[in-house]
């Protein structure tokens, strides 16, 4: 609720594809990337894409910047200078 609540209704969250697909009609926001319920390999592709930036502790600001990412969910660690942690485990992305 509080990424509904405090993020533009316009925001992209990125958080891992298991988690994204309840956020949907939780935050009423876009996510990047879901785990589909079925064979898709595009989504596949970004899901991947999406677990590798959390599982390699949100390092890239290239991936944040060319996906339009506004806010990032995550039970790990963030290490970006660009994320602000402002909630538990809720990053918003701070563009320089």
């Amino acid at each position: 609720m509080w990424i509904k609540e405090n993020s533009p209704p316009n925001a992209t969250i990125l958080s891992d594809p298991w988690k994204a697909r309840a956020l949907v009609p939780v935050a009423e926001r876009r996510v990047y990337a879901v785990m589909p319920f079925g064979p898709n390999e595009k989504q596949m592709e970004l899901a991947s894409s999406a677990k590798n930036f959390l599982e390699e502790n949100c390092t890239d600001t290239t991936f944040i910047v060319t996906n339009n990412i506004t806010v990032v969910y995550t039970t790990g660690s963030c290490q970006n200078q660009n994320l602000i942690e402002v909630k538990e485990n809720i990053y918003i992305f701070k563009k320089s």
